[in-house]
């Protein structure tokens, strides 16, 4: 890279960072969804996937249309998809009927251990559609074994006012492990908290419905949260690392959004600027940069993608599919389709 190819960057990268595209790992492009309808499905907040019968579960909501209430729900397509997807750049996906919306926003998802169920985070808003009122996590069992055919039923609800702004959470050990990215809801008690105390966020375990339980509190916007050598890893997205222990166990150069888990690795999907990705959200700028990265057993990192936004703006979250890497932002309007460079 020439000396005004490096100003350049190191300009761009205050904002949102530059594009190195010669020493990523992954080859991603867009992909756009579409539903039954042949409506577009954007806006992906959460990515999970059922290896048993292979399917890839969507939290979806516009966030630039909130009133389009018919763009809010999860959705699942089937692994096979992405297999046969080759240069086309539209596939379809299924919306999961009673699941989320229209009044309640889907937000983080996870299936049980068994992948029977599968748990969502819904939260409600203010008339507004800026303020969040309440979170909610409800339960639905699943039934059928193909995208086509698969319904949900609700099974049980966690409502409590410690998940008020209930982020993400995991199944693990028997028991929910949920992120809760900061104390208040909306409205000036938050606001407040923002300037006074902005490390209010908490980790906290629900083993029944009618029992939650904090474990860790005064964390640092608690964002994606798996699991690894049995203890909950979770993101703390304005402190840019990853914790298993409520302090910053794993340093990293980007602000961490949501995790998932790969084999023995954890995927990493994030913002490497949060002031870029603050002024994307405000209409501000045009696009936000992404990055992609795995953490391994040893806790080293692993950079895999990054994004300057041309591709995919803002990315929150990042699933492997088979030989392939799914990378969704909940602020854009499709997604991106990886493949590790030189895969055959």
């Amino acid at each position: 890279m020439t000396c005004r190819g490096i100003a350049v960057c190191l300009i761009a990268f205050s904002i949102g960072g530059c594009n190195p595209s010669d020493n990523d790992l992954l080859t991603c492009r867009p992909l756009n969804l579409v539903d039954e309808t042949g409506s577009r499905v954007g806006w992906v907040e959460d990515l999970e996937i059922d290896t048993a019968r292979g399917l890839v579960f969507l939290s979806a909501y516009n966030r630039k249309a909130p009133q389009a209430s018919e763009s809010a729900g999860v959705f699942v397509i089937s692994t096979d998809s992405f297999e046969t997807v080759e240069n086309r750049s539209v596939v379809s996906v299924r919306r999961l009927d009673g699941v989320a919306g229209p009044e309640r926003r889907p937000h983080g998802i996870a299936l049980s251990e068994e992948g029977l169920r599968l748990h969502v985070i819904e939260r409600r808003y203010d008339e507004t559609e800026k303020n969040i009122i309440e979170s909610q996590v409800t339960s639905y069992v699943l039934q059928g074994d193909e995208a086509r055919g698969i319904t949900a039923h609700p099974s049980g609800q966690i409502r409590h006012r410690l998940i008020c702004r209930a982020n993400d959470l995991v199944e693990a050990n028997g028991a929910l492990w949920i992120t809760v990215d900061q104390s208040d809801c909306d409205g000036w008690g938050r606001r407040l908290r923002l300037i006074t105390k902005p490390s209010s966020g908490r980790l906290v375990v629900a083993r029944d419905p009618n029992s939650v339980e904090v474990l860790y509190t005064s964390l640092a916007f608690p964002n994606g949260v798996s699991f690894r050598e049995g203890q909950p890893l979770f993101a703390l997205t304005r402190a840019q690392s990853l914790s298993q222990t409520g302090i910053e166990d794993i340093s990293l150069d980007f602000a961490p959004d949501n995790l998932t888990r790969s084999g023995d690795t954890v995927l990493v999907a994030g913002h490497p600027s949060l002031f870029g990705f603050f002024l994307y959200r405000l209409g501000l700028r045009g696009v936000s940069a992404s990055v992609v990265a795995e953490v391994d057993g040893e806790g080293r990192v692993t950079e895999l993608w990054r994004d300057d936004g041309r591709i995919l703006s803002g990315a929150t979250t990042a699933l492997a599919v088979g030989e392939f890497t799914l990378v969704a932002a909940a602020f854009d309007d499709h997604i991106a389709l990886c493949t590790r460079k030189g895969a055959a």
